[in-house]
């Protein structure tokens, strides 16, 4: 049998041509039968189509998690957003309710461009009691610069000279 190009195969398709001997492309049969024939005549050495792809893993629904950032810090620090392109800004001595989308989440917070605090954030729904409310996850951040206790010099004793 001779070997012949995919674009040979289709230029005598479309023309109506016999392809790989004795199948007759157009006016035979019913569409389906038609591309099933082109399917096994265009692939002879493989015997047929080639098998479909693996079907990939079930992946569970999205759910909205929503949980509590703290900043116990004295720096106003910046969140990227996980679902947009913007950024959060967790004030100093302050939080934020912040909204991930999956059971795990990388947090990477900023000061100033630079990363400050990273942590992996992995949900519980509604185990963390803040506020009145009942939130997925909460994450506190402590890290920083801490000043030392200022050092005083040792207090002299003073020394009475009698007169």
């Amino acid at each position: 049998m001779k070997k012949i190009g995919l674009i040979a195969v289709l230029m005598m398709t479309l023309a109506g041509l016999v392809i790989g001997g004795n199948v007759p492309v157009m006016g035979a049969g019913t569409a389906g039968e038609q591309s099933r024939q082109m399917q096994l005549a265009a692939l002879p050495e493989a015997g047929g189509p080639p098998p479909p792809p693996p079907k990939k893993p079930y992946v569970d629904e999205v759910h909205e998690y929503t949980g509590v950032i703290q900043n116990k810090t004295k720096y106003d620090l910046s969140v990227p957003s996980a679902n947009s392109n913007g950024t959060i800004i967790v004030p100093a001595k302050g939080y934020v309710e912040f909204t991930i989308w999956g059971p795990t989440y990388d947090l990477i917070v900023y000061r100033e461009a630079l990363p400050f605090h990273c942590e992996t954030v992995k949900v519980n729904p509604k185990a963390f009691p803040f506020m009145c409310k009942n939130y997925d996850f909460m994450t506190v951040i402590v890290k920083g610069d801490f000043e030392p206790a200022p050092k005083y010099k040792k207090m002299k004793r003073r020394i009475r000279k009698n007169v």
